[in-house]
């Protein structure tokens, strides 16, 4: 069973107050800093109700209508899971439907399971769940990234999707030896000022080159303007080296970077390969030659082991041609 925690105090009018259709609470939010110590000891989730307004009148026959204070209630949620789907386990969404036994469900599941509850073998998805589809539509959650910068508030269901886009989520430094982790904005900052000198740089929409090795490896390069980053992954196949060019950007930023990788043998055989970056936060856990990429047979590699590799990485929305 879901259990709520509702902080308030009374609004100070007393019993006098001949107004009786809302029980109005006025609360203070918590800081950013006392809220997410209370989580972490507590394990409860904390979201706003939105404000109400009633109004009453102020006497018996005076006709003066009093409009109460806008007021938001804070509510701890101690088992967060209860606004999940029990089959699918992705956050509800309005219509939600319970079977007469009370087991809830979201529409897409009581379609791909016939209308039988999972749990009792009940029919499921004719009767509406009112309650908790009135509780979807009333909480308004902060970004768990709110420390970061992020001011959004969103409801239940989009909380999830907004912090995998959200441009203040934490981007770990890619140098192993570095425990930075902050917000994209901070990203080039911490690279300008710590490993400027460890970096090739560049300028958009020049082609630079770098010395490739037959084994695997990565390369890091920095756009001098604007301090804009991103990683050249070199990764050993059966075929040959697989090459990807990717953005440390948010990725739910539209525009995205062209660009051209380019390879010589001795007797002037070329590959070429015109994409658009892919942006990323980490290249941790990603995928071995996931995504476009440019592979590089064998024999395109000289004697010792190396191949020039020519890299042009246009401007958002310059030469691109896509």
């Amino acid at each position: 069973m879901a259990k709520f925690s509702v902080g308030a105090e009374e609004d100070g009018e007393g019993p006098s107050n001949s107004c009786r259709l809302k029980r109005r609470r006025s609360v203070s939010p918590p800081s950013p800093e006392n809220q997410s110590q209370e989580e972490d000891q507590t394990g409860a989730t904390s979201f706003m109700l939105p404000p109400e307004s009633s109004n009453c009148a102020d006497g018996v026959g005076s006709g003066h209508i009093k409009t109460s204070k806008d007021v938001s209630v804070i509510v701890s949620l101690t088992e967060p899971e209860v606004l999940d789907c029990a089959i699918c386990y992705e956050p509800l969404t309005i219509p939600v439907f319970q079977c007469e036994n009370g087991h809830t469900a979201c529409s897409q599941c009581c379609t791909q399971l016939r209308n039988k509850c999972p749990s009792c073998s009940l029919p499921i998805g004719y009767n509406r769940c009112r309650a908790i589809e009135k509780v979807l539509e009333s909480v308004r959650l902060s970004c768990q990234y709110n420390p970061n910068g992020c001011k959004e508030t969103m409801s239940y269901s989009k909380k999830r999707h907004h912090e995998k886009i959200c441009i203040y989520s934490p981007y770990p430094c890619p140098f192993p030896n570095c425990s930075y982790c902050g917000s994209y904005k901070q990203f080039s900052v911490h690279f300008k000022r710590k490993h400027t000198g460890s970096v090739k740089h560049f300028q958009y929409n020049c082609t630079f080159r770098i010395q490739l090795h037959q084994t695997s490896d990565v390369r890091l390069v920095l756009q001098e303007d604007k301090g804009d980053l991103f990683v050249i992954r070199n990764d050993f196949e059966i075929l040959g080296n697989a090459v990807t060019l990717r953005c440390f950007a948010p990725c739910s930023t539209m525009e995205r970077h062209a660009y051209d990788l380019e390879v010589k043998t001795a007797e002037g055989t070329t590959l070429k390969i015109h994409s658009l970056a892919e942006n990323i936060q980490s290249w941790e856990g990603m995928p071995v030659a996931s995504g476009t990429f440019l592979l590089i047979p064998t024999d395109f590699f000289r004697a010792d082991e190396y191949a020039t590799l020519s890299v042009h990485i246009y401007h958002k929305g310059v030469g691109s041609g896509l």
